[in-house]
């Protein structure tokens, strides 16, 4: 039953969108004039990278953009080199978020079993010094795309309380869960089993993250009807459906997103990220890939700004490494997001 009912969203969705409409000419702007643009964009679109010297465009897109988020991996020097940098965005578009991940090395494995206490400790340890190395960044991610095993989850959940304690003993955020695509708790057991980690989380100041991919478009199994998808907008089914009844409204930043096709509903045989749909793109009438994954983007971003628990999303990627250049939005489409991320108005319907 229900591969049938992806069967026939896939096909409410192909029928209703003509995904080329959605390019919108670029905007233009003097990137000197600041006095019309926001001190930070009302777009909730940001960026996953890393902080450094890397890729001119990681600046740009901030300072220019005035992005409202960000992710970022985190120096593993101690004292951090970097830390003047993230000074210098949060200067530039003072309500930034900034979530940092941590992938230094000797750091503890992703386990679950044993004492939560133990392993979260053990977690801090390690994460300590670069946390205090880098106090411009707001939330601290855990786990990257944890297992969605139901005892897997409610030990998860309890992990995640020890480790939210432990920050905030010493003045810092936790983001929580960091499920990955198609795997943020929807269903009543595995949400019941997260939800001890959510009630504290709201206590900790802490916030929710969740991880959003889908091809060979964005909008593939989103329903229009119901408003909400299997992949992009499947946060809506936990909030809708169980947090905002519960009076849980945890903060919510979707930590990675883009086309990827590597996700398991993906229909064709395509693999990696958005520029390895080209052709397939161009074969439906989107010739400039660029601005056909903008219009997407764009999409995505409407969703996002109709709720506003929502505090954004770190598209995957700007600035990363060679692996995952398949993936990259520096160049063409970061110079039509910033146009955007500056000329647009404030909550309300994205720009057309």
């Amino acid at each position: 039953m229900l591969a049938l009912s992806l069967v026939f969203l896939a096909l409410l969705q192909l029928s209703y969108s003509d995904h080329c409409k959605w390019t919108a000419k670029p905007h233009s702007y003097d990137p000197t004039n600041t006095a019309k643009a926001p001190v930070t964009s009302y777009s909730k679109l940001g960026a996953f990278t890393t902080v450094g010297p890397s890729v001119p465009d990681v600046n740009k897109f901030v300072e220019q953009g005035r992005a409202r988020i960000m992710k970022t991996f985190v120096s593993c020097a101690v004292p951090s080199p970097y830390e003047n940098t993230l000074k210098q965005w949060k200067a530039a578009s003072p309500e930034i978020t900034l979530i940092g991940r941590i992938d230094c090395p000797n750091g503890p494995p992703q386990i679950y079993s044993g004492s939560q206490q133990h392993w979260a400790e053990v977690w801090m340890a390690w994460a300590k010094p670069h946390v205090l190395a880098h106090p411009s960044i707001d939330y601290w991610e855990g786990y990257n795309e944890p297992s969605t095993k139901l005892a897997d989850i409610a030990w998860l959940a309890e992990w995640e309380i020890q480790r939210m304690t432990l920050l905030t003993a010493i003045g810092k955020r936790s983001g929580i869960g960091n499920y990955g695509p198609g795997g943020v708790p929807i269903a009543n057991a595995t949400v019941s089993a997260f939800l001890p980690a959510i009630k504290e989380g709201i206590k900790h100041k802490s916030i929710m993250l969740e991880h959003e991919y889908s091809a060979p478009w964005l909008d593939y199994l989103y329903n229009y009807t119901s408003h909400d998808g299997w992949l992009t907008g499947r946060y809506r089914k936990l909030y809708r459906n169980f947090l905002i009844p519960l009076n849980l409204k945890i903060p919510l930043a979707i930590t990675e997103m883009g086309v990827d096709g590597g996700i398991a509903q993906n229909p064709t045989k395509i693999k990696g990220g958005w520029k390895h749909f080209k052709k397939y793109w161009a074969a439906h009438g989107c010739s400039n890939s660029s601005l056909a994954y903008f219009g997407q983007l764009k999409w995505y971003d409407s969703l996002l700004r109709e709720d506003d628990y929502v505090i954004g999303v770190t598209i995957f990627d700007l600035g990363l490494d060679s692996d995952w250049l398949a993936w990259e939005i520096s160049g063409k489409v970061v110079d039509y997001m910033i146009p955007y991320m500056r000329a647009l108005p404030p909550p309300g319907p994205a720009l057309d």
